[in-house]
C-alpha cells in the first residue's frame, strides 16, 4: 500500500471464525496481511467466554491491543489480569510476549483493536497445556 488510507469501521466486511469450542471472533481487517509492508490493522469481537486464539507467543512480530469496549481476562507469563475498555496491551517478540485473552463477560462482546507489526516472516508458537 502506497497510498493513504481513511476507512470506516461498518465498510469493512467481517470474517467469522468459530473453528472449535471454545475460540470465536469476528474480525474486521482495515488493513489486511500484505496491503501495507509492516504491519496489520484488525478489529475483533469476542463473543461472552470465548477466545480469540490459544494462549500463544510470536518470534519475529510484535502485537498492540487497544480495547474499544467490554473486558476481558489476560493471560501471560506472569499470570492473569483483568482488563477493560480504555486498556493498551504490547507483547513483545518473544515468550515473554506469551498471551490469551478471553471475553470474561456472560453478556457483552469484547471489542479490541490489533496492530500486528510485521518484521519477517510471522510465526507464532501455541502452547499445549495439558488438563488432567
Amino acid at each position: 500500500m502506497n497510498n493513504i488510507l481513511i476507512a470506516q469501521l461498518d465498510d469493512v466486511s467481517s470474517v467469522h471464525k468459530n473453528e472449535y469450542n471454545e475460540y470465536e471472533y469476528y474480525k474486521k481487517a482495515i488493513i489486511p496481511r500484505g496491503d501495507a509492508k509492516q504491519c496489520t490493522l484488525s478489529v475483533y469481537e469476542i463473543p461472552p467466554g470465548k477466545a480469540a486464539y490459544p494462549y500463544h507467543f510470536h518470534t519475529k512480530n510484535e502485537e498492540v491491543f487497544y480495547i474499544i469496549s467490554g473486558s476481558g481476562l489476560l493471560k501471560t507469563q506472569t499470570g492473569e489480569k483483568l482488563v477493560s475498555s480504555g486498556d493498551f496491551m504490547f507483547f513483545p517478540a518473544c515468550e515473554n510476549g506469551a498471551h490469551k485473552l478471553t471475553n470474561n463477560s456472560k453478556t457483552e462482546n469484547l471489542i479490541y483493536i490489533l496492530i500486528l507489526i510485521l518484521k519477517t516472516i510471522w510465526k507464532c508458537h501455541f502452547i499445549l497445556i495439558l488438563v488432567n
